[in-house]
């Protein structure tokens, strides 16, 4: 199982060049943790209960929580396995549905689209918690 999300294949030019986001001295992220966005550009974990909210990306690199560090490197294009949490078809949009260990993904709402709620599209039919490739993007 994964935990978090894990590459598959990064894009953009140069390929795999993660973006900087701030982030609070006090978290502790691992790296390939599905990251919520908050304002103004600041990347902060999931919590179980965030279902629907902002995505930012994937943490590319580990943060130790008060280690005095105040950006992280989070990867914003690219295909991943990620785990989905219900029988999905192979094309559906998809958003965050309550991190946890797993940070699990879900269908998305047509409504979710102007709240920057979108996560990637599915490249595969998936099973309820099953690993699958997810190509994510900032939409």
């Amino acid at each position: 199982m994964v935990s978090g999300a894990a590459i598959i294949e990064l894009m953009g030019q140069p390929k795999g060049v993660p973006v900087r986001f701030t982030v609070a001295n006090t978290l502790a992220i691992e790296k390939g943790d599905i990251l919520r966005l908050k304002e103004p550009r600041t990347a902060s974990g999931c919590l179980a209960s965030d279902v629907g909210v902002p995505f930012c990306g994937i943490a590319a690199e580990e943060k130790v929580a008060s280690d005095g560090a105040t950006s992280i490197g989070v990867w914003t294009k690219g295909i991943f396995d990620c785990v989905i949490d219900t029988a999905l078809p192979a094309g559906s949009m998809l958003r965050i549905s309550g991190c946890n260990e797993l940070g699990y993904l879900a269908a998305s709402g047509i409504a979710s689209v102007s709240g920057g709620e979108i996560v990637g599209k599915l490249l595969e039919d998936s099973a309820a918690g099953e690993v699958c490739a997810v190509a994510l993007g900032i939409y």
